[in-house]
């Protein structure tokens, strides 16, 4: 009987020892695994990232902006009167312009808080004269 319980233990031990082995080869594989799609997945960022900036090298992002298009006809036979017309409106349309432009940026009179008024408008006297206006 002393035989087969050393025999028995010797199993046991040399069970043990496979079984911690094969944990062991275990953890080792996981280890492996998890660098290996480590290192995937860092190749791969690095893919994206590079294809994005040449992507943004080559191309770029524009804002449009709305334009005017104004149509003009080729020719057009007019009067020197007319055609004088046109060129005083236009300069008189210019000086105007500047001056609007120069009294917005640099007013002249200077409004004291005394002399503003703030004006209450009844919202329903309001609708109501504009429902009968329409």
């Amino acid at each position: 009987m002393n035989q087969i319980e050393q025999l028995a233990k010797t199993i046991k031990r040399n069970k043990d020892k496979k079984s911690k082995q094969t944990a062991k080869n275990i953890k080792i594989a996981k280890l492996t695994i998890a660098g290996i799609a480590f290192i995937l997945l860092v190749a791969g960022l690095v893919q994206v990232i590079d294809k994005t900036v040449n992507f943004f090298r080559e191309n770029t992002i524009v804002k449009y902006q709305p334009i005017k298009v104004i149509f003009h006809t080729p020719f057009e036979i007019v009067s020197l009167q007319e055609v004088y017309r046109k060129e005083q409106n236009e300069k008189v349309s210019e000086e105007i312009a500047k001056r609007i432009t120069e009294e917005y940026l640099n007013p002249r009179i200077e409004v004291d808080q005394k002399c503003q008024t703030s004006v209450q408008i009844d919202p329903k006297a309001f609708f109501a004269t504009l429902r009968t206006k329409e």
